[in-house]
């Protein structure tokens, strides 16, 4: 496999959101022991990716290449990379440096994407520890949608100690994003049951499509709460929310639930 000497990559010029992305084709960098080069197929935007490129994120480097989560193939690895060699199809981890254990805030200013370059390029070169080969059933499109939002969605599920998602369970998730379609998608192969809210008709059936047992569409029903409740049994409480409206829905998901409940977001 023939190694490229230049790239074309989308640089943060100015945090004004995508008018202040530019196009640039930069000599592609020398490797450095644990580096792997990658020849990128695809790319997912997530929440965070639109936070940095607005100014949100505080000191970004300069002409830092958007986003976190790609996937591709690798073209060459360094002298010290042993996981990986050229022709392996890999997704990117946008966290690689926090491995276990509790998470520290060091580890904030070492992410793909934020402090480090991101995959919005043609070839990237991606420290080994940020890479991960690629589950040999999903395409790279598919791949690349699930480091931060596949793996947010199963650690709101499955990542509270002592505490199992178990089948015929009720979760109650919001929106019709990433991290919510992966909770749907999640929460059905465990056998639990699932209401979504979305602002919208039209994403209402998508969510239904995708397996929601009931959504419900907040634009038109305000205080869904309520309504969030007497869809369980005996018209209790959901078992679980992931929240991610944050404090303007937090009122609503208190009404939906037992208290105290169990919040993941």
């Amino acid at each position: 496999m023939s190694i490229p000497q230049t790239t074309k990559q989308w640089v943060i010029k100015r945090p004004e959101g995508i008018s202040g992305l530019e196009m640039q084709e930069v000599p592609i960098p020398k490797l450095g022991q644990t580096d792997v080069l990658i020849k990128v197929h695809a790319v997912s935007l997530n929440y965070h990716d639109m936070g940095v490129v607005d100014g949100h994120w505080p000191k970004i480097p300069k002409d830092l290449v958007a986003a976190s989560d790609g996937a591709g193939v690798v073209v060459a690895v360094g002298s010290n990379v042993n996981g990986l060699q050229p022709g392996d199809k890999v997704t990117t981890v946008m966290n690689g440096a926090f491995k276990s254990g509790q998470i520290k805030l060091e580890f904030v200013d070492l992410l793909i994407g934020t402090q480090l370059h991101g995959v919005l390029s043609e070839y990237a070169v991606v420290p080994e520890g940020y890479l991960m080969p690629l589950p040999r059933n999903l395409s790279f499109i598919e791949g690349s949608t699930l480091p931060v939002a596949g793996l947010t969605a199963w650690n709101a599920l499955h990542g509270t100690p002592g505490r199992p998602l178990l089948p015929g369970q009720w979760i109650l998730t919001q929106g019709s994003g990433g991290v919510s379609t992966f909770v749907i998608l999640f929460a059905k192969v465990a056998g639990a049951k699932v209401i979504a809210t979305t602002p919208s008709p039209d994403k209402a059936e998508k969510l239904k499509k995708m397996g929601a047992d009931s959504v419900i569409t907040y634009n038109e029903v305000k205080e869904w709460g309520q309504q969030v409740r007497d869809l369980t049994p005996g018209k209790e409480s959901v078992d679980l929310v992931v929240e991610i409206g944050g404090g303007v829905t937090l009122a609503q998901v208190s009404e939906a639930s037992h208290i105290p409940y169990r919040l993941t977001r």
